[in-house]
């Protein structure tokens, strides 16, 4: 196999960054994430800043009005899964069971 030339790797980059939203969301079960406005900025960027660039924009979108699956997916990749905020979408208040299988056991009831 030949060496790879710089366009082509950046070719490459591309492809596997435009399904990162697609997979990460899958990863989740949440469906595709809007976040390809950043596709080209982590495109430009060397892989070991792709961690730092994500949880800068989580950071920067965070919103704490916005009960949205954005905010959910940033709990989870700023302080890991047991973080992100309960979802609260159909009006009703945490319930015993809603963090079955979480390490933040509610206790005796």
């Amino acid at each position: 196999m030949g060496n790879l030339s710089n366009l082509d790797t950046l070719q490459l980059q591309n492809n596997v960054l435009s399904q990162l939203p697609t997979e990460i969301g899958n990863l989740f079960g949440l469906g595709d994430l809007d976040v390809s406005y950043n596709a080209e900025l982590l495109s430009k960027s060397p892989p070991d800043e792709l961690l730092r660039l994500t949880n800068f924009t989580c950071e920067s979108d965070y919103n704490p009005e916005d009960t949205g699956v954005l905010q959910d997916w940033c709990g989870m990749i700023l302080d890991g899964p047991s973080s992100a905020p309960p979802n609260e979408l159909d009006g009703d208040p945490l319930q015993p069971g809603d963090l079955e299988g979480s390490d933040q056991g509610l206790g005796p009831l």
